[in-house]
């Protein structure tokens, strides 16, 4: 099963971005300040993909803004296999480049999203409800009780068998 969703860019045009795992890291940091610490400065998806679209799915039912981002997120990232047939005409024209690149420049090989996966304990990031998952809500389902579900449009949202 893959998610993606579409995306314009600015400067590459229309973008495929996958779902390539869930983030929950209310989970990250129950595995203790130095664990946590080390994850989110070596792999947090901000910091080690080109690019990536970090989708709240929940939220910390609590009184400050920096404990309630620490929900689930969706991972979606640009990669090589969904932008095999990307368009480079519009990031060709807006950057005026006279050799044609055929591959997207921020796309993601398999393996860089395979050393990602593999920072953590893999049902951290591809839980059962993820690998089985035909609808946001599926995403959202089995939030612990301090979680409330994030509204989200799920017209945004591609769910490919």
């Amino acid at each position: 099963m893959t998610i993606y969703i579409d995306s314009q860019s600015k400067t590459y045009g229309l973008v495929k971005y996958q779902c390539i795992g869930i983030v929950d890291f209310s989970q990250i940091i129950k595995l203790g300040h130095t664990v946590s610490s080390e994850w989110t400065d070596k792999y947090h998806p901000m910091h080690y993909f080109k690019a990536a679209i970090m989708i709240p799915l929940s939220e910390i039912n609590a009184e400050h803004k920096e404990l309630r981002e620490m929900g689930r997120y969706a991972i979606f990232v640009p990669t090589e296999t969904m932008n095999h047939d990307w368009d480079n005409s519009y990031w060709v024209n807006q950057n005026n480049i006279q050799n044609k690149k055929s591959k997207l420049p921020i796309a993601h090989s398999e393996k860089e999203i395979k050393i990602w996966i593999n920072s953590l304990d893999n049902e951290l990031l591809t839980p059962s409800y993820f690998k089985n998952a035909n609808s946001i809500l599926d995403l959202q389902s089995d939030l612990p009780k301090f979680q409330v579900k994030c509204n989200i449009n799920q017209n945004e949202f591609y769910f490919l068998s």
